[in-house]
């Protein structure tokens, strides 16, 4: 009788333990996300010496559907040949097999629109990560907008406001 009894209540804990894991899977997959907190301001401010006026201002973060993005200027010297971005895409259901260089372009306050010349990163499944690069801006842009397309069917814009 007291194996009965005893097979019974582990039975009970099995199935609330089931029940308990499929409920927070069921969250999660109901709210694969939404918009997170911005690491930055939407414009980012950059100081006459083309520094950030704060660090952690360069780096701007969202979610395009179940993939978290973090982008971040790495290099704003308006002397450079070239304008780099370390982005990272996170995710555990999205194959992230793109050509980067295609689905990221930056255009700036003038009009012009910069196709990315290389990525520098891995390609696949859930973490990809790797820098960005796009020809030299002008001097006299104020500000650039690098947009992502085609994650998850969305369109993604990051600005930052230059010297």
């Amino acid at each position: 009788m007291m194996t009965i009894q005893f097979k019974m209540k582990n039975l009970v804990i099995i199935m609330v333990i089931i029940i308990v894991v499929i409920g927070v899977f069921t969250t999660i997959k109901m709210n694969p996300g939404t918009r997170v907190e911005q690491t930055a301001e939407a414009a980012t401010q950059i100081d006459s010496s083309g520094l950030p006026k704060d660090d952690s201002s360069l780096k701007q973060t969202a979610s395009m559907g179940a993939v978290n993005v973090d982008i971040e200027l790495r290099d704003l010297d308006l002397s450079s040949e070239e304008t780099i971005f370390s982005v990272a895409f996170n995710t555990h259901s999205v194959d992230l097999d793109f050509d980067f260089t295609e689905i990221i372009s930056m255009t700036d306050d003038l009009g012009q629109t910069y196709n990315a010349s290389e990525w520098t990163g891995n390609r696949g499944w859930h973490h990809v990560s790797g820098d960005i690069i796009f020809p030299k801006i002008s001097e006299e842009v104020r500000e650039v907008v690098v947009t992502i397309t085609g994650i998850e069917g969305l369109t993604e814009s990051f600005n930052w406001q230059m010297p």
